[in-house]
């Protein structure tokens, strides 16, 4: 095939489209041609030919991949050429070569760098052994100028990556390491390396200024072999040279941004080169390094917005790498390699280089910023292990304390279509958001040096704070200034060791302030006092500003201890909450943010905070009754919105469907209501009108009369019983009960009130959630007075309620059992009998419907329906179990009139549970029913004991730990059921039958509780457990039958007598795993085994 007919085949099979009617055809056939061309062993000789007779580009490129494929393909299975075939792929690939070198050629870049590919493979295959000039042959394209140093350069940058990487390139095999270090171990012996470099420092010295752009990709690729090249010829007196030249150091001359980049990445490399550390030390030296740093940082702090960041990333690189290696140089276990000389030249240049490298830290580029931080990271920890160092790092670290600062605001300048002050702007929020990224990051390196020097810290952020709040006109005081000048303040105090910030015993508080105690007296106090005092006077606008308001308020909630302490800040304080700085604030992010605040800063200042409760409830009551009435925006939930400057963080504590932070502002006005301080009848005026507020809300939007959709509806009603949850937060049941009854009413009436929403929205989620929290909360404040709430509550939430949402209900009824206990009796006998009965009826519907919907005979196990009704019924589990646990059993299941109504409960109770501990296939919902039986034993199982602990059954040990029961059964033939079904049934038989795996720790959990009902039942009645346990044995091991069952009383009397901690079921499982092996040998069976697994 000539080379037009190949043209035109390659030009077919990569057509993208075709106006032909036959287009795809014709794109098919070419292909398969091109593949048969592939499949001949001698097709890359074709490629070579028509390569240099094609002017098409892409009929090239596919000779060259072809080519590459077949030469990797060589390599790849360590074959070789013929001698013929070797020598005619050496002269084609110089062919090739030569011709996309000539000036006039004007190959594409893509062309260029395929042949660059296949050039580096062949040296992969053929070098050295039978192609040992190729380096000698490559380099003599530096005599056609430019054009030859371009290919030049492609070529040895593709060898770098098809050949010499390894590990950095994802090649980790054996073999391409081996290849590696071959083409490597060759260079060096041959002097290629040599020659190469000696080519590349020449093109260097032609090019640097003449075409920079060569020179750039010289010293591009240059950097790639330096980390395995000897560093007597990439440090070099002459590359070092170069690398001035190409940074105009000695003339001062205009830069090419592009090419003192690659320079400076040049000898970044060099600086982190593996070496020792005398070596590394004379090399930064000797080669001034450190002097060339310091003109490039000079050069990009005096220009540095006019310059490239990718120059200026480079130079700050190169500058970190610098200070990094005399870090390391530094240390103590290091000096003494160094000799007596190096360690003060060391000191000297590290002395120096320190102030220019963190001086970075202020660029306006992000990168070259990130890149310094790791930096003063070593530095500080450097100086933290040697404190002797700390008054020389003084300079030093006050330059980065600064700059990190003012790194931190945000920009001055003005972006088009950007106004910080509004924060529903999707841009503004953008460059919001990467501004705290990055004030995050300089954070954690500020209070990185704030630790190691606490009074430095504070020196620096008292001369922001006079800066940007006191210095100059005050309309000249700009808000970017003030807010990060705040930010330091509030970040200075996280963690900080200081009676201002960090709660103390009295001791410590009189030892950190020379005696006095007085936190406004200590350094960070003075700090805040002087900053809060002089707020309203020196802030001027900028307080209002959306980003300035809020980090003020957290700064103050962070230093509430020197308010507490000093009348004048705290005024000032409370009026930024309170005006249109706080909760009046125009932006509704600010508002939230200061509703929250309040209702942190008012925890620990209610009892300073009681004798203003007048004037603070009347500037906060508007604003309650707008915050209950207001919706929040669907989005204003979902988004982020940025309004804490100093930490990044917006508070989502509350942020949950019909939820937002406005409402903590109900919460402090419960904390500064309910101080003891706080005179009762101005408390319960206050509460009455804000209750009164909410209830009629509530009224309204249940009777309809609001006018408003239902949706609509309904959040206004869950907003109004959050309220009514979050002023109940700052009272205590002391208060409502007994010292200010009347209190306790009001809040009664709120439940009353709320409970009306479930007889409107009795399947609605949200408004049952917020319900029932609100009803756990008035359990804890009021007590006992709301159980006149609690059955109609119940019957509310069950009212045709789904398997999902009666587990809710159960939830709700345990907790009233816990809460309770014994007292709730009436409540139990009157709501469970009809609560059972829907949950037995809720869990056979959803098992008959999966066994309709069930294919072949098999219940789906894993739909929703399942699902929901397998937790209903491990909750149920539960409640039965913490009937007995509470104390519930004998109130609720006998005794006249209880008896008779709870009868029918209570056989369907046991028998459920006697059906759960035997054959259910959870390990967990087993485990709770023979827990919920054991209570239902302790009550009931008569105790054959005297009454006083005289002796111990025979064989048992003779210290008990089984609680004493009633002298007789509480229900007629109880102890009958227990040992026939219980013990046998639940206890014995399914360990034995294989329903357990004893490997599992949630198993051996289920064989403790079998064994804990066993020990009641062996303590309490010995004669009927032994008689019990010789029958079961009997029928499955004949003459082993007495043995085996005296080593099931030998343990049950070990279990019993021993402590809960000191039990162990290693002796259980090695009973239970020998008898099964007995009742094996003999070939019988105790059933089909019901296996209990976990999460089934």
């Amino acid at each position: 095939m000539d080379s037009s007919e190949l043209d035109r085949v390659v030009r077919d099979a990569f057509a993208r489209s075709s106006t032909r009617a036959d287009g795809e055809t014709l794109t098919s056939n070419a292909t398969t041609t091109l593949n048969a061309i592939r499949g001949d062993d001698s097709c890359w000789k074709l490629c070579l030919d028509a390569y240099v007779k094609s002017r098409v580009a892409e009929t090239k490129f596919w000779c060259l991949q072809t080519l590459a494929e077949t030469l990797r393909e060589l390599v790849a299975r360590g074959a070789t050429m013929t001698v013929e075939d070797a020598e005619t792929l050496r002269r084609g690939i110089g062919t090739c070569v030569g011709e996309a070198s000539d000036v006039g050629t004007n190959s594409p870049a893509f062309v260029k760098n395929k042949l660059a590919q296949a050039c580096a493979l062949s040296v992969a295959l053929e070098y050295p052994e039978r192609w040992p000039t190729f380096f000698t042959d490559v380099a003599n394209l530096l005599t056609r100028g430019a054009s030859g140093v371009d290919m030049f350069t492609r070529v040895l940058e593709a060898l770098d990556e098809e050949v010499i990487a390894t590990i950095e390139a994802g090649r980790s095999g054996r073999e391409d390491q081996a290849r590696s270090m071959r083409v490597k171990d060759a260079m060096r012996a041959d002097g290629s390396i040599q020659l190469v470099f000696d080519a590349w420092r020449q093109c260097l010295q032609h090019f640097t200024r003449a075409e920079p752009k060569v020179a750039t990709k010289v010293w591009s690729v240059a950097r790639r072999y330096v980390e395995w090249v000897d560093v007597s010829v990439v440090a070099s007196e002459d590359y070092v040279r170069c690398a001035k030249e190409c940074l105009m150091l000695a003339d001062g001359g205009d830069v090419d941004e592009d090419a003192c980049a690659a320079a400076t990445s040049y000898l970044h490399a060099v600086v982190t080169k593996g070496m020792d550390i005398a070596t590394k030390v004379q090399l930064i030296a000797n080669t001034g390094l450190v002097d060339v740093y310091g003109a490039l940082q000079s050069l990009c702090i005096a220009r540095g917005d006019d310059l490239d960041e990718e120059f200026v990333t480079q130079v700050t690189n190169l500058g970190s790498a610098i200070g990094t290696e005399l870090l390391s140089a530094h240390r103590m276990e290091n000096v003494t390699a160094l000799g007596p000389e190096l360690p003060a030249r060391v000191s000297a240049m590290l002395h120096q280089v320190t102030p220019l490298v963190l001086s970075s830290i202020g660029f306006r580029h992000e990168r070259a910023v990130l890149v310094a931080l790791p930096f003063l990271y070593a530095y500080v920890s450097h100086v933290k292990s040697q404190p002797a160092l700390l008054s020389t790092a003084q300079p030093a670290l006050e330059v980065a304390c600064q700059a990190l600062i003012a790194r931190g605001s945000f920009p001055v300048e003005n972006t088009d279509g950007l106004d910080w002050d509004d924060g529903a702007s999707a841009l503004t929020q953008e460059f919001e958001g990467e501004v705290l990224s990055l004030r995050t990051e300089l954070n954690v390196q500020f209070k990185n040096i704030a630790r190691l020097a606490p009074q430095l810290a504070r020196e620096v952020v008292r001369q922001v704070l006079t800066n940007a709040i006191v210095a100059g006109d005050l309309n000249s005081r700009r808000w970017e200034n003030i807010e990060v000048a705040v930010s330091a303040l509030y970040t200075l105090g996280e963690g900080a060791d200081d009676p201002a910030v960090k709660p103390m015993s009295t001791e410590e508080r009189s030892k950190a302030t020379n005696g006095t105690g007085e936190v406004t007296e200590t350094p960070l106090g003075a700090l805040a006092v002087s900053l809060i005092r002089c707020w309203d006077a020196n802030a001027g606008k900028a307080a209002h500003h959306r980003l300035v308001a809020p980090i003020f308020l957290e700064t103050c909630v962070r230093y509430h201890a020197i308010l507490e302490h000093d009348d004048a800040s705290l005024l000032v304080a409370l009026t930024a909450f309170l005006d249109a700085r706080g909760i009046a604030h125009r932006d509704r992010a600010v508002r939230s943010r200061a509703c929250y605040l309040l209702a942190r800063l008012s925890r620990p200042l209610r009892c300073k905070l009681s004798d203003r409760v007048e004037d603070i409830m009347r500037a906060i009551h508007p604003h309650l009754i707008d915050i209950a009435r207001s919706l929040p925006e669907q989005n204003a939930v979902n988004t982020t919105v940025v309004s804490v400057s100093a930490s990044g963080i917006q508070s989502r504590a509350m942020a949950e469907s019909g939820n937002d932070d406005t409402l903590y502002l109900f919460e402090a006005v419960g904390v500064l209501l309910g101080a003891d301080e706080v005179d009762e009848q101005e408390q319960y005026r206050h509460l009455s009108q804000i209750a009164s507020a909410l209830c009629h809300q509530i009224e309204e939007v249940v009777d309809g009369r609001s006018g408003a959709d239902d949706l609509t509806r309904v959040a206004l009603a869950t907003r109004a019983i959050i309220a009514f949850g979050n002023v109940s937060k700052g009272f205590a049941q002391r208060t409502c009960l007994t010292a200010r009854p009347q209190t306790g009413e009001v809040f009664r009436s709120c439940l009353a009130t709320s409970l009306r929403c479930l007889d409107i929205w009795p399947r609605n989620a949200s408004v049952r959630s917020r319900v029932t929290g609100l009803l756990h909360r008035m359990i804890e404040l009021l007590g006992t007075t709301v159980t006149q709430y609690l059955a109609s509550t119940v019957d509310r939430l069950r009212r045709d309620a789904d398997a999902l949402e009666l587990r809710e209900t159960l939830v709700l009824f345990n907790q009233l059992l816990a809460t309770y206990k014994a007292e709730l009796a009436p409540f139990v006998v009157q709501v469970l009998p009809n609560v059972a009965d829907q949950v037995f009826r809720t869990i056979t519907t959803a098992l008959a419907q999966a066994s309709e919907q069930a294919m072949g005979g098999n219940v789906a196990k894993n739909t929703e329906t399942i699902r929901e009704s397998e937790e209903l019924e491990r909750t149920w589990l539960t409640t039965a179990a913490a009937l007995g646990a509470n104390g519930l059993l004998t109130p609720t299941f006998t005794g006249h009139p209880n008896a008779e109504i709870t009868s029918a409960l209570r056989e369907q109770l046991i028998t459920h549970l006697l059906r759960t501990a035997s054959s259910h296939g959870s390990v967990s919902a087993r485990k709770v029913a023979l827990q919920a039986l054991k209570s239902f034993i302790e009550e009931w199982l008569g105790d054959d004991r005297p009454n006083e602990p005289t002796g111990a059954p025979e064989g048992a040990s003779k210290t008990f730990t089984i609680k004493y029961g009633p002298r007789d059964d509480l229900l007629p033939g109880f102890a009958s059921f227990v040992f026939d079904r219980v013990c046998v049934e639940c206890c014995v038989v399914p360990a034995l039958r294989g329903d357990l795996d004893l490997a599992d720790a949630a198993s051996v959990a289920v064989l403790n509780e079998s064994f804990a009902i066993l020990a009641i039942a062996r303590v309490r009645k010995p004669q009927a457990l032994s008689s019990t346990l010789h029958r079961a044995f009997a029928d499955v091991l004949a003459d082993q039958a007495n043995a085996v069952a005296g080593e099931y009383l030998a343990a049950v009397d070990a279990y019993a007598g021993g402590k809960p901690h000191t039990r162990s079921s290693k002796s259980l499982r090695a009973l239970v795993a020998a008898t099964t092996e007995a009742i094996r040998r003999r070939g019988r069976v105790l059933g089909s085994p019901h296996i209990a697994r976990r999460g089934s």
